[in-house]
C-alpha cells in the first residue's frame, strides 16, 4: 500500500469530516447550549479518520505517532520552551489580525465563561494537545517524513494551519507546526509537542479567564490616574499598532532564548547533529545508526526520496481548505 496516497486520503477525509462536523455542531446547538460539549464532539470527530487509518493499517500506535518517553529534564525544558516561543506567536497573531478576523476568541471566551476553569483547560488545551498532535505530528508528519524530511516539516505545518480554515489561526498555526516538527526531531517523541501545545493553549485559557479581572483592576486603578488610556477603548488595529514595538522586542529576545533551550534539548537526546542536518543535502541520513531494527528501518525509510507526497486527495483537501479560508474571511 502507498502510505503517502493513503495519508492524502486521510487528510481529505479529515477536511470533509470537519465540514460535516460544522453542520452536526449547529444541529446539536439546538438541543445542547454548551460550547464545552460541542468543542469536545468536534475534536473527537476530527480524530476519527486518523484513528481509522491506524486501526485498519494495523499499526503500532506508539510507533505510528512516535509516542516515546521524554526525560524529566527535557520535559522541564519543553515547558520553558513553550513560554519562550509565545512572544513570537503573539507577534505573528498580532500582525495577522491587522488583515484578518479573530475567528476563535469568541468561542474560547464562551467556553471559559460557561464552565469551570479546569473543564475549559481540558477541552481547549488537553484534548487538542493529544488529538491534534496525534493527527498532524503523529500521522501526517511521521508518514511524510519517510519520503522527504524537509518537505514534511513544512507540509505538515501547512496542513495544520489550513485545517483551522481562517487566515488568523493559519498564520500562527503554520509557524507552530514548523516548530513542533523540529521539536519532535530534537526529542524523537510526540510527548514533547503535546506538552508545548498544552502549555500554549492552556495559557490562552487562563489569560481569557483572568482578562476581565485584570481589566476591572486596571479600571479601578485608572480612576486615580490622569492621562490613562484604556486599551479596551481602542479598536483592535489601533491597540495592536500601539503595542507593536513591545511585541517585536519581546519576540526577538524570547526567540534567542528559545533557540538556546531547543539546542539543549536536542543535545540532551544526542540528536543535535541530526537536527543540524535536516536542511542539508544529506538530510535523513544523520540519525545515529545502531543494531536495533527500529533505528535501521527509520534510517532506511527517511533516506528514501519519493515525489509521491502531493497526491490528488491531498491537493483536493488543500483546495477545499483554502476555499473555506477565503469564504470565512469574506463572509464574516
Amino acid at each position: 500500500m502507498n502510505n503517502k496516497k493513503t495519508v492524502g486520503i486521510v487528510f481529505l477525509c479529515t477536511v470533509l469530516v470537519s465540514i460535516a462536523s460544522a453542520f452536526i455542531i449547529e444541529g446539536l446547538r439546538l438541543v445542547i447550549d454548551n460550547s464545552f460539549l460541542l468543542m469536545l464532539v468536534n475534536q473527537m470527530l476530527l480524530l476519527l479518520p486518523s484513528a481509522v487509518y491506524i486501526v485498519t493499517s494495523r499499526m503500532n500506535l506508539k510507533r505510528a505517532i512516535r509516542l516515546k518517553k521524554v526525560s524529566p529534564a527535557n520535559l522541564v525544558l519543553c515547558i520553558i520552551f513553550a513560554f519562550l516561543i509565545m512572544p513570537i506567536m503573539n507577534l505573528i497573531n498580532a500582525i495577522s489580525l491587522l488583515f484578518s478576523q479573530n475567528m476563535i476568541q469568541d468561542t474560547i471566551t464562551s467556553i471559559v465563561s460557561d464552565n469551570p476553569l479546569f473543564l475549559s483547560v481540558f477541552v481547549i488545551a488537553f484534548i487538542p494537545c493529544v488529538f491534534e498532535e496525534s493527527i498532524f505530528r503523529g500521522v501526517f508528519y511521521n508518514e511524510y517524513r519517510k519520503s522527504n524530511i524537509q518537505v514534511a516539516v513544512f507540509l505538515s505545518a501547512f496542513l495544520f494551519g489550513i485545517m483551522h480554515q481562517n487566515f488568523n489561526q493559519f498564520s500562527y498555526a503554520f509557524a507552530m507546526g514548523i516548530v513542533f516538527a523540529l521539536l519532535i526531531e530534537a526529542t524523537d517523541s510526540i510527548v514533547s509537542t503535546m506538552v508545548v501545545h498544552f502549555i500554549i493553549n492552556g495559557n490562552s485559557v487562563i489569560m481569557t479567564y483572568l482578562a476581565p479581572k485584570i481589566t476591572e483592576l486596571l479600571q479601578n486603578v485608572s480612576g486615580n490616574m490622569e492621562g490613562y488610556v484604556d486599551i479596551a477603548d481602542m479598536d483592535t488595529r489601533e491597540a495592536i499598532l500601539s503595542g507593536m514595538g513591545s511585541y517585536i522586542v519581546s519576540a526577538i529576545i524570547a526567540s534567542i532564548l528559545a533557540y538556546v533551550v531547543y539546542k539543549t534539548i536536542a543535545q540532551n537526546t544526542g540528536r543535535w547533529q541530526h537536527v543540524k542536518g535536516i536542511f542539508s543535502k544529506k538530510a535523513g541520513t544523520l540519525i545515529k545508526e545502531s543494531d536495533g531494527p527500529e533505528e535501521l528501518e527509520e534510517l532506511e525509510a527517511i533516506a528514501q526520496k519519493d515525489s509521491g507526497m502531493f497526491t490528488i486527495p491531498l491537493i483536493a483537501g488543500i483546495i477545499i481548505c483554502l476555499g473555506l479560508m477565503f469564504a470565512n474571511e469574506l463572509l464574516v
